[in-house]
């Protein structure tokens, strides 16, 4: 019983060892052991435009190499705009992209704007 006894001790405290080094290396380096995920709002703020947009239609993949679908949209409402685009509810914006979806299914697009030439991705 006894050796069994200072067995269980020995491995405690190797267990606790390697437990303590790992921990400081984490503490030292915070950087190292975690990545920042960005808020939603971050998100949105981060892009140039986000929609709120309804699902029109979609076209699946057809198989040719580089074909990625595409998908029809009616923006219901215009969440954020940093630029001078003209995008409003009520428009119409196709993506080069398919988006699983039926019609009437709601989506968050966000996207970049260069002179009203919009180019929109889901948020996941």
């Amino acid at each position: 019983m006894r050796v069994l006894l200072r067995r269980n001790k020995a491995h405690a405290a190797t267990a606790l060892f390697v437990f303590g080094i790992v921990a400081q290396a984490t503490f030292a380096c915070p950087p190292c052991g975690y990545i920042a995920i960005p808020t939603l709002t971050e998100e949105i703020e981060q892009q140039h435009v986000a929609v709120i947009a309804s699902l029109n239609s979609s076209q699946p993949p057809s198989g040719v190499e580089g074909d990625r679908g595409s998908s029809t949209y009616t923006i219901i409402k215009v969440q954020h705009n940093s630029t001078n685009s003209t995008l409003k509810p009520g428009d119409v914006i196709q993506t080069d992209y398919y988006n699983e979806g039926k019609a009437g299914d709601s989506f968050l697009l966000l996207g970049t704007c260069h002179v009203n030439d919009v180019k929109l991705s889901t948020s996941e």
